[in-house]
C-alpha cells in the first residue's frame, strides 16, 4: 500500500496471507506434540508429564482404566476444538481476501 507504516502493511497485506501458513504449521506442531508419549519418556526419563504419557501410564501400568478413557475424551476434545477453531480462522481469512485479479481486470476497458 502506497504511502502506508510498516504496522499497516503488515497487519493489511503480511498477516492476512501468511496466517493459513502459520496456522497449518502450529496445527503441525500441535498434531505431533500431542500424540507423542515416547519422546517426553526418553528425554525426560519419566519425570516429564504430558497428556499422552498419562493415558499410557494410567492404562498399562496402574490399570486404572476409567481415569484413562477420561484423560482420551479429554484429549480428543482438546485436539478436535483446536482444529475446528484452526480451520475456522483459516476460513475467515480467505473470505476476507477477495481476488485481486478480478477487481483490477473487471473495471478496465478494452480486457476482453
Amino acid at each position: 500500500m502506497l504511502g502506508a507504516n510498516r504496522l499497516r502493511v503488515f497487519t493489511r497485506i503480511i498477516l492476512p496471507l501468511s496466517a493459513p501458513g502459520v496456522l497449518t504449521a502450529a496445527l503441525l506442531v500441535f498434531v505431533l506434540a500431542i500424540s507423542s508419549f515416547v519422546t517426553p519418556r526418553l528425554m525426560g526419563g519419566g519425570r516429564v508429564f504430558v497428556l499422552g504419557t498419562e493415558v499410557f501410564n494410567e492404562a498399562t501400568v496402574t490399570l486404572n482404566w476409567p481415569l484413562a478413557a477420561a484423560l482420551s475424551v479429554m484429549l480428543l476434545i482438546l485436539f478436535s476444538s483446536i482444529i475446528l477453531l484452526t480451520s475456522a480462522l483459516c476460513a475467515h481469512w480467505r473470505r476476507e481476501q477477495p481476488c485481486r485479479a478480478t477487481h483490477s481486470s473487471a473495471g478496465s476497458p478494452g480486457t476482453r
